[in-house]
C-alpha cells in the first residue's frame, strides 16, 4: 500500500529532516528492501512516499520531526454540504476503526469555507455516516486511545490527513524531570547534528540543565531509535491497531531497533551550577540506561582535565536572557537588552572555557542574541534559524569546524 507522508518540523530544520528521512534503514526487519522515498522539502516539513514499513520506521527513527501525517485525500470544495458528501465516499474503513473516538484539527486560509468549527463538524459527521458508528466524543482523563485527523483548507483546497504520531514526536518519554525553559528534544538533536560531532570525540555541555542535549547526543551515538519506548497515534487506527498484523509490524521494528543499538562508548559530560537540575538530568539518563558524567559546577570551575589532550565538542544552550533580564530590570522592548552585565559575563566565560580546550575543539550554541554569542570571541556562523517558544533562535557553529561532518554524524 503506497502512502503519501508529510513529516512536519520546526522552521529551519527542513533540510536536516530530509537528510534524516533519506538515512532511514534500507531494509525492513524481515530483510525486505524499503521502497525508495521521493523526498521534497516544503515549508514546515518534508513530503515523501513509502509503505507501511516506511511508516513504522519513520515513527521510530525520525528524531527531528514534530509530527508524521498520512495524506488521505485532497480535493476542491466550497460548500459544507459538498464537504460532508465527500466524506461519505472516502474508504474510511481502511484508515479508521469504528467506535474509536476521533479528534480533528482544522485550519482555514483564503477559502470560502473558513469556519473551522463547522468544517470539523461536517468532516466528523460524514465519517460517522460512512462507518455507521457513534464513537464517544469525550474521554476519561486516563484514556489515550483516539484517532487524530487534520483538515487544512487553503485556496478552497481541502487536504485531509491522518496524524500517525499522536503526541508530538519530540516527546520521547524520557524527560519526566526538567529545569526551567528546557530545550525541546528535536532542537537539541538538530544542534548536535550541525556541530559536526561524529560520535567519537568527547562532548561537553557546560550549562546542561536537565541534560537534553547530552541525552540526544547519546541517542545518536548509540543509534537508538528516538521513538523506541513511546506509543503512537497510528496504534488507534486501522493501519496499526492491536487487532491488525500491523501492530506486529511496529513491534518487529521496535525489536529490530533494540538489536541494532550500540553501546555508549564516548565520554559525555554535563555541568550545571544548579544541583536540582543535575539530579533531574541523572534521572532522565537513568530512564535511558545511559552512563553520562554529571557535575555541579560553574563555567569558571570546569577544567579540561577529564578529557586530557583530546579535542572537545562544546555544545550548549546558554540562557537567552528572559529571567536574567527581568531580574536586572530590563523591560520588554528595551533597546539594549543584549547589554545585560550578567549575560555578557556568562558569554565571556563561555569563550574563556572554549579557549581552555585542546586544539581541534569547537563550540556550538543556540541563542536568541547573536551579539551575546560573539562575546565568546569565537568565529561563529549560523547553521539554522528556528523558532523556540515563539522566539527566533540561532544555532551558531564555530567556523573552523568543517560542515562535512554532518554526513558522517551518528
Amino acid at each position: 500500500m503506497k502512502l503519501n507522508l508529510f513529516a512536519s518540523c520546526a522552521p529551519g530544520l527542513e533540510q536536516l529532516l530530509k537528510d534524516e528521512i533519506e538515512s532511514l534503514p534500507r531494509n525492513a526487519p524481515d530483510g525486505s528492501p524499503l521502497p525508495a522515498t521521493a523526498c521534497q522539502v516544503r515549508d514546515g516539513g518534508v513530503e515523501f512516499t513509502g509503505d507501511r514499513q516506511t511508516l513504522m520506521a519513520s515513527l521510530l527513527y525520525l528524531g527531528l520531526a514534530s509530527r508524521l501525517l498520512i495524506r488521505v485525500a485532497k480535493f476542491h470544495v466550497r460548500e459544507l454540504s459538498d464537504l460532508e458528501s465527500r466524506m461519505h465516499r472516502l474508504p474510511w474503513s481502511g484508515w479508521l476503526l469504528p467506535h474509536v473516538p476521533r479528534e480533528i484539527r482544522v485550519t482555514a486560509r483564503k477559502s470560502r469555507l473558513y469556519h473551522t468549527g463547522a468544517i470539523a463538524e461536517r468532516v466528523l459527521r460524514g465519517i460517522q455516516t460512512r462507518l455507521g458508528d457513534s464513537p464517544p466524543t469525550t474521554l476519561p482523563e486516563q484514556a489515550c486511545q483516539k484517532a487524530n485527523l487534520v483538515a487544512r483548507m487553503e485556496n478552497d483546497q481541502c487536504t485531509l490527513s491522518l496524524d500517525a504520531s499522536g503526541e508530538p514526536l519530540h516527546r520521547r518519554g524520557y524527560r519526566l524531570s526538567s529545569g526551567r525553559a528546557p530545550l525541546r528534544e528535536d532542537l537539541a538533536r538538530a544542534l548536535v547534528k550541525v556541530s559536526s560531532w561524529d560520535g567519537t570525540q568527547p562532548l561537553l555541555d557546560p550549562m546542561c540543565g536537565s541534560g537534553t542535549l547530552l541525552l540526544e547526543a547519546a541517542i545518536l551515538q548509540t543509534r537508538r531509535p528516538p521513538g523506541l519506548e513511546r506509543t503512537f497515534g497510528i496504534e488507534s487506527t486501522a493501519l496499526g491497531a492491536a487487532s491488525q498484523a500491523n501492530e506486529d509490524l511496529l513491534s518487529r521494528w521496535r525489536e529490530y531497533g533494540r538489536q541494532e543499538m550500540q553501546p555508549l562508548n564516548v565520554p559525555l559530560l554535563g555541568c550545571d551550577k544548579d544541583p536540582a537540575v543535575i539530579e533531574a538530568a541523572k534521572e532522565n539518563a537513568a530512564r535511558l540506561q545511559f552512563q553520562i558524567s554529571w557535575q555541579v559546577a560553574t563555567l569558571h570551575q570546569w577544567t579540561a582535565a577529564p578529557f586530557g589532550a583530546q579535542p572537545i565538542f562544546l555544545v550548549t544552550n546558554p540562557p537567552w536572557g528572559g529571567r536574567v533580564l527581568k531580574a536586572e530590570g530590563f523591560g520588554r522592548g528595551t533597546r539594549h537588552r543584549s547589554e545585560s552585565p550578567a549575560l555578557i559575563q556568562l558569554y565571556n566565560a563561555l569563550g574563556d572555557l572554549r579557549r581552555l580546550c585542546p586544539p581541534g575543539s569547537s563550540l556550538t550554541l543556540m541563542t536568541s542574541r547573536r551579539n551575546l554569542a560573539y562575546r565568546t570571541g569565537q568565529p561563529l556562523r549560523s547553521a539554522f534559524l528556528t523558532d523556540a517558544g515563539g522566539i527566533k533562535v540561532n544555532a551558531l557553529v564555530e567556523e573552523t569546524v568543517s560542515n562535512s561532518g554532518n554526513e558522517n554524524s551518528p
